[in-house]
């Protein structure tokens, strides 16, 4: 059985909807942005339920003659599912899920419940746990046990692609954590070795390291005249650099 983990009070209600239906010969949908976890969920409920991938569906008969001989059918992405709007789930289970794309209307009369699963920007709750689950995931794959979940800020972590880019997110901070000089330096060996980086020229490739160590040192010194001397260089240089930057 797939876990799936909330504290999301809107997405235990998604889930006390799925459990009530779950005798029921009636159809049910959830609706949402990509990667909030609706296959997840759908799989932790229904683990043993036939399913189909609506982009693997190339013929709308294909999936007629699959209800003639089951009952019960989960249908993931069902928006991407050709001439959708012809198949009847009289007298059937279908449990669907499909992305906002997907027009409410069309599905009114095929789906007795519409659930709408939120985006993790409207689950701050989740994002706290997800960090959690994610950082102990990394920490294990990497063999790294010295990176703090604690000095994680909840409040700057990539969501823009839901659980997708929290996963990324939270990996790239626990194997940031664990680089050394050498670590970095192999690393920028292989961006290097591309030619087309190369031949951008010496002052566009500069910046690579000049960005980060000028912001960093202005979030520590708060002062231009200090992060100057602490950097070893004129602080009209600095000055120069942090407007080319654009850096606040």
């Amino acid at each position: 059985m797939q876990q799936f983990l909330t504290n999301s009070d809107r997405v235990k209600d998604i889930i006390r909807g799925l459990s009530l239906t779950n005798s029921l010969f009636v159809s049910s949908i959830i609706i949402g942005e990509a990667h909030t976890g609706k296959k997840t969920l759908i799989k932790h409920l229904f683990p043993n339920i036939t399913s189909i991938e609506g982009k693997d569906i190339q013929n709308i008969t294909d999936i007629q003659k699959l209800l003639k001989d089951i009952d019960e059918l989960i249908i993931f992405d069902f928006h991407k599912l050709p001439h959708k709007d012809k198949l009847d789930f009289g007298n059937k289970r279908i449990i669907a899920t499909a992305e906002n794309s997907l027009k409410i209307n069309s599905i009114d009369e095929q789906f007795a419940f519409i659930y709408h699963m939120p985006p993790l920007s409207q689950r701050k709750e989740d994002i706290k746990l997800y960090c959690e689950i994610f950082a102990k995931e990394a920490k294990e794959k990497m063999a790294y046990e010295d990176f703090d979940t604690n000095n994680i800020d909840y409040n700057d972590v990539d969501i823009s692609d839901n659980i997708k880019s929290l996963r990324a997110d939270i990996y790239k901070k626990v194997f940031s954590t664990n680089l050394n000089k050498e670590d970095i330096i192999n690393i920028l060996r292989e961006y290097f070795e591309d030619e087309n980086i190369i031949q951008q020229g010496y002052k566009e490739n500069i910046s690579i390291v000049e960005i980060p160590l000028i912001e960093i040192g202005m979030k520590i010194f708060n002062s231009q005249l200090q992060l100057s001397k602490a950097l070893g260089i004129n602080r009209n240089t600095l000055r120069k650099k942090i407007n080319e930057y654009s850096i606040d």
